[in-house]
């Protein structure tokens, strides 16, 4: 990466420029040294296009209220804040042990995955972090991978980093500098949707970058819209799915953590690490039954699967999965008996759910107290304060075909289609035209409350 002429080798404050380390969506970041003293620094400097943007200042003046607000061993360090060529420019710590991004590649090219013991060295620290700024009223609304940094070569020297999008809770609300506040691979869906967020989203952000040290990949991948969509809309595959056989404590703490409704997640952070470790504690502490047989896995390591088990063994990120059998010997052939109560059960499950299924979708829906706010027809603009979006899905809650389709974004016009009662409220199929593509419409179903008459 070649450094723009009018950053070399100057000053900045104490700090004279070495050499760039990093690039982000709103400034550069450089090694500077002290003066007088020599130490090292990581010097943030804004883009000189955006120095008259209010916002991306804005931007610069939350993070470093944020920063000046936390005090934790694995927060990384605000040596000073200084003015350049009229640009904002910080003075940070600098952290010679590589990003956790880097640690992820190097781990996908040896083994296709982070063991459970690495990961549980770099979260702790990162958790105790979160908490800490969690209870101090900042959310960080921008984890990932890049974003946590190494002091040295010890995964347990994990520091969190880059506080430029984080909210504070009682500063004033920022718009959205470039769109989607947040990288997608890791983002919330209350994020996506431009909602207000709480702790809980740094802990599905966090959820999901574990996912993806421990199985080789994000939780979703494609296009970014699509992969905003299904964080939004769709649930993550369980690692096995993916042929990735974890404790089965992890795994449902990694599923938790990625629930898609904040209330149904963890509450804090530390609570979401303790469940990784207690699921981890809890897998090696247990004793091999006489129906386990050990298969061997990435490491060459041994993990006890039931007999008669089949699954996948994964190999490097982007490689396919093998196929693994752990076959009974002779004589240990399920009898007839056990047969017909496995078959049994599972017709009983299946009859069950058909009822259940049955009912939920024959039943009429409860109509709402209050009446319908918009006919069939009407010109009506999405409302969403704040800047911010909502989602347009494939039919309202209940309905079959329920997922996400788009976004709409406050102040977009539209006209109502049909209406229908879903979830106890109003719901309105309406067709945004700005929002149409060669494969979509641009028509979806939305709350009544996100609309206003035009």
């Amino acid at each position: 990466m070649t450094l723009p002429s009018q950053e070399l080798d100057v000053q900045i404050g104490p700090y004279r420029i070495a050499n760039l380390i990093g690039r982000g969506s709103m400034a550069d970041v450089y090694r500077g040294i002290h003066t007088l003293t020599g130490q090292p620094a990581a010097v943030k400097i804004m883009f000189p296009h955006l120095a008259h943007n209010l916002d991306v200042v804005r931007r610069f003046e939350r993070e470093i209220q944020a920063m000046q607000r936390l005090d934790h061993p694995a927060i990384g360090k605000l040596y000073g804040t200084y003015e350049h060529d009229g640009r904002k420019a910080l003075a940070l710590e600098f952290l010679a042990g590589g990003t956790l991004d880097e640690h992820l590649h190097a781990a996908n090219e040896e083994s296709g995955r982070m063991t459970l013991g690495h990961v549980l060295a770099w979260v702790g620290p990162i958790a105790d972090a979160l908490d800490v700024a969690h209870e101090l009223g900042v959310i960080h609304r921008d984890l990932k991978p890049a974003n946590i940094l190494f002091r040295n070569g010890d995964l347990a020297s994990s520091v969190l980093t880059d506080f430029g999008l984080a909210q504070v809770t009682d500063s004033p609300r920022l718009s959205h500098y470039g769109g989607l506040v947040g990288t997608p691979a890791y983002i919330s869906p209350e994020q996506a949707r431009g909602l207000h967020c709480d702790g809980r989203s740094d802990i599905y952000s966090l959820a999901a970058i574990v996912y993806e040290a421990l199985v080789g990949q994000p939780p979703f991948g494609g296009a970014t819209m699509s992969v905003v969509m299904k964080h939004i809309s769709e649930p993550p595959p369980p690692p096995r799915s993916l042929g990735v056989q974890l404790p089965p404590a992890v795994e449902a703490a990694l599923i938790k953590g990625l629930a898609k409704e904040p209330g149904d997640r963890f509450a804090t952070v530390s609570q979401f690490v303790r469940a990784l470790r207690s699921g981890a504690d809890s897998h090696d502490g247990a004793q091999p039954s006489e129906n386990t047989v050990p298969v061997a896995t990435q490491g060459g390591s041994a993990t006890k699967l039931p007999r008669l088990w089949v699954g996948a063994q994964t190999g490097p990120r982007g490689a396919s999965p093998s196929t693994v059998a752990a076959v009974a010997p002779a004589g240990d052939e399920p009898s007839t008996r056990t047969k017909v109560m496995v078959f049994g059960g599972l017709a009983l499950i299946l009859a069950l759910l058909f009822g259940w299924a049955w009912t939920e979708f024959t039943k009429p829906a409860d109509l709402p107290s209050a009446p319908p706010r918009f006919s069939v027809g009407s010109s009506v603009t999405v409302s969403v304060p704040g800047e911010a979006s909502t989602s347009l899905t494939r039919g309202c809650p209940g309905a079959v075909w329920t997922g996400v389709v788009g976004l709409a974004t406050d102040g977009q016009r539209s006209r109502v289609l049909d209406r229908q009662v879903c979830s106890d409220s109003w719901w309105y199929k309406v067709r945004i035209t700005e929002r149409a593509t060669d494969t979509w419409d641009g028509t979806g179903w939305i709350d009544g409350q996100f609309l206003r008459s035009r």
